[in-house]
């Protein structure tokens, strides 16, 4: 028979128990209530009942609802409760419940919570960077897009002030022309910028936070982190987004129909016809007139007259120069043709094959000159780089003529010069040539890198227009290196470039490609 009053479950002595706390389901003396449950600041807030004078343990069963010993646990069925978690609402056994003496386990729990933490930690740094870099970049091209329509707006701006409000209708119509092109506030680019920042902010939220929990070492926190923490990372994946080019074209007279110029949409470049013609390596290419081109070999100093007849290659001349100068580039004028070269600067090869030297005074610099251009208006642009080649540049004047032909004397009018490095302009300017807006479309070949080259475009007075690196159908696997430019009267130009494969190419490694890089007032 079980005895009337139970011993105290805390000192096992054979004491009268007075207490029974419901929330410990224990039965309590009154100096283990009074010295120790009291004490306990966590138990403080237990329900204690005082046991009356003669009640016995049968009637402190009969006041339970529920046997917790009778229930099964959650997770090991087959152990049974013998505590129940309100928050978890499950039924847990004592495999499941770790007690404040358990050290041990407890720090083994810790250590698994904090790997838990540390290797979510270690993915989100591990794409983080991806995210960062990504929303970094489409955060500039999103500015650059958004400087680029400002410097357009604000010189729209200026040309509008010029000619008042008679031209406000107009430039209105121009913004809308440029917006239907590029929305500044509405594309893709603004889209995927506010995404990846988005993820960006999230992760370096997720990171930092992380971060503190693991260098304080606090369980409390870690445990509650590892319980909140989200554990999933985003997929490394950016939009690839090339915003259409905007070039703003001013009007050469300012009293004309469209008074504020025209917004264009850079054009993609088209190849027209490929040729492959029987030549040593190719330099340069010119053209005398719409008909007839000249094609140079700078080693070999030959000059080699063509014309394309029904979609063929017709050589119409060959000449050989004996004096053996490296030429550096070739420009018609006056229907003859000027050379730059390594050893007398500027010569004239004349229709009958003869050449002639002109002592030219261009510089008080030691400079080395390049290419050479000449327009309908006498007007000679050459390129040069300085004598220890970290500035290159054009020197141009206007209204250039030659005495007579019997005669290498010359006179010219202004001269105009500007240079910059390869951060602002070019680094070695091979050839150039001018288009139908009076642009300098320049080879620039790289110092650093000889078999890659590109076509950089300026303006007049040397402002950065554009920048050409090669066609993709072309240079997808192999580097784009041009070795002349020529333009035509209908805007068209043509680029002579090497290739490292080719067949059925006869000469192998070399090829012409002509390429429409730009034509005024088409998109």
């Amino acid at each position: 028979m079980a005895s009337k009053y139970p011993n105290c479950q805390f000192c096992d002595e054979p004491d009268v128990v007075k207490w029974h706390c419901q929330s410990c389901d224990l039965n309590l003396c009154d100096v283990c209530n009074t010295k120790i449950h009291t004490k306990i600041e966590k138990l403080s807030e237990h329900k204690l009942e005082l046991l009356q004078h003669g009640e016995n343990i049968e009637n402190l069963e009969n006041v339970k609802q529920v046997d917790l010993k009778q229930i099964s646990c959650s997770k090991h069925t087959d152990q049974t409760c013998v505590s129940y978690c309100l928050n978890c609402d499950k039924s847990l056994c004592s495999s499941c419940l770790i007690r404040p003496f358990q050290c041990e386990k407890l720090n083994q729990l810790y250590e698994e919570k904090h790997l838990l933490l540390k290797d979510l930690k270690r993915k989100i740094d591990a794409c983080y960077p991806f995210f960062e870099e990504q929303a970094s970049k489409f955060r500039k091209m999103d500015d650059d897009e958004v400087r680029k329509q400002n410097e357009i707006k604000e010189k729209i701006s200026n040309r509008k002030n010029e000619v008042k409000d008679t031209v406000t209708r107009e430039a209105f119509k121009l913004e809308e022309v440029m917006k239907g092109i590029w929305d500044p506030e509405n594309n893709l680019i603004v889209t995927e910028r506010e995404r990846l920042f988005q993820t960006e902010q999230d992760l370096m939220t997720r990171k930092n936070h992380l971060g503190e929990v693991l260098e304080t070492q606090d369980p409390a926190s870690v445990f509650e982190t590892a319980e909140n923490a989200r554990r999933d990372i985003p997929e490394e994946i950016a939009l690839k987004i090339e915003p259409p080019g905007l070039v703003y074209i001013e009007p050469k007279k300012k009293f004309m129909k469209e008074v504020l110029g025209s917004i264009i949409k850079i054009p993609k470049v088209v190849i027209s016809r490929t040729f492959y013609p029987n030549f040593p390596e190719i330099s340069g290419l010119v053209s005398l007139n719409d008909d007839i081109y000249v094609m140079f070999n700078s080693s070999s100093s030959r000059f080699v007259f063509f014309t394309i007849s029904n979609s063929n290659f017709v050589t119409t001349n060959d000449i050989k120069e004996d004096r053996f100068a490296n030429i550096s580039d070739i420009t018609t004028y006056n229907g003859d043709i000027l050379l730059t070269d390594n050893h007398f600067q500027v010569r004239r090869l004349r229709r009958n094959g003869q050449f002639e030297e002109l002592s030219l005074e261009l510089t008080k610099d030691n400079a080395t000159f390049y290419g050479i251009h000449a327009r309908d208006n006498n007007d000679i642009s050459l390129s040069f780089t300085n004598s220890t080649g970290s500035s290159a540049g054009i020197i141009g004047f206007a209204d250039f003529r030659i005495a007579s032909k019997r005669s290498p004397k010359y006179t010219a009018g202004i001269m105009r010069r500007f240079e910059g490095n390869c951060k602002t302009l070019f680094t070695i300017p091979k050839k150039i040539t001018r288009n139908i807006n009076g642009y300098i479309c320049v080879i620039d070949q790289f110092s650093y890198y000889p078999e890659k080259g590109r076509v950089v475009v300026i303006g007049e007075w040397g402002q950065p227009k554009w920048i050409y690196n090669g066609h993709p159908s072309i240079n997808l696997e192999n580097e784009f290196f041009p070795i002349d430019i020529i333009t035509s009267s209908s805007g068209l130009v043509l680029v002579a470039e090497k290739k490292n494969k080719c067949n059925p190419c006869p000469i192998p490694g070399w090829s012409i490609h002509l390429q429409l890089y730009f034509k005024h007032g088409n998109n």
